[in-house]
């Protein structure tokens, strides 16, 4: 997998936050040395670097956090996303395989919500989740779980290398926000690249049924430090 990259974009004000309340929130140009890092987790720990688990044919729960640094504060919180989690496929070095599945039980884990979020084979599209301090949600809880949903996959096409069984990752495509601190004036700072860290999900090779106790489920974390990918 690529190295990770973090990065912030400076650009023009735009509304990226609508509250069920009608309550609208300008984001606002995001300083030097600010970033933000979306996380796919497998195992719930976000914390110690990329997991890679066997898929063993039942549906896998695939919790994201949102971390953040470069923020003095210590009332710096996560505003929340819009934009879409998409899976991508991998084997031998190769990234045109294509996963066929499905999404299920889409949760948002932040307190506000927009339009819910719809799947779309293997992906989640339609994300639009946030936190406010004007509207008492705030949390800096770093990193922050804010979203969770199920996959289950029927089988992988594409570029196959046969010595090396696909495995599938997630990336985010859309905009993050974050909130310097807790005062209800302040208008989020935006993120459009998002940096991304994802467990991975070894998946059978063609030709191999995927089923329960066909393979059995493992992990090994890896310890090379953490390694990403960045949808631009």
């Amino acid at each position: 997998m690529p190295t990770n990259k973090e990065t912030t974009k400076n650009g023009p004000s735009r509304l990226v936050i609508v509250s069920t309340m009608a309550t609208s929130l300008l984001t606002g140009v995001a300083a030097a040395g600010v970033s933000v890092t979306l996380h796919f987790e497998l195992d719930n720990d976000p914390l110690t670097g990329p997991a890679i688990v066997s898929y063993q044919g039942e549906p896998v729960r695939w919790t994201v956090y949102a971390s953040f640094s470069g923020y003095g504060s210590a009332d710096a919180y996560f505003g929340g996303f819009v934009g879409s989690f998409d899976p991508v496929v991998t084997s031998g070095g190769s990234g045109d395989a294509t996963v066929n599945g499905s999404v299920s039980n889409l949760s948002s884990l932040m307190a506000g919500e927009g339009t819910p979020a719809q799947g779309n084979g293997a992906s989640v599209e339609s994300v639009n989740i946030f936190h406010s301090a004007l509207l008492g949600t705030d949390n800096p809880s770093n990193p922050l779980a804010i979203f969770a949903f199920d996959l289950s996959v029927s089988s992988v096409s594409g570029s196959i290398d046969p010595d090396a069984p696909p495995r599938l990752t997630y990336t985010a495509d859309g905009i993050a926000s974050v909130f310097a601190n807790s005062s209800i004036f302040l208008l989020p700072d935006e993120f459009t690249e998002i940096a991304v860290l994802s467990d991975v999900l070894a998946i059978p090779a063609p030709g191999v049924a995927l089923s329960a106790g066909v393979i059995g489920v493992g992990m090994l974390r890896r310890r090379r430090g953490p390694s990403g990918r960045t949808r631009r």
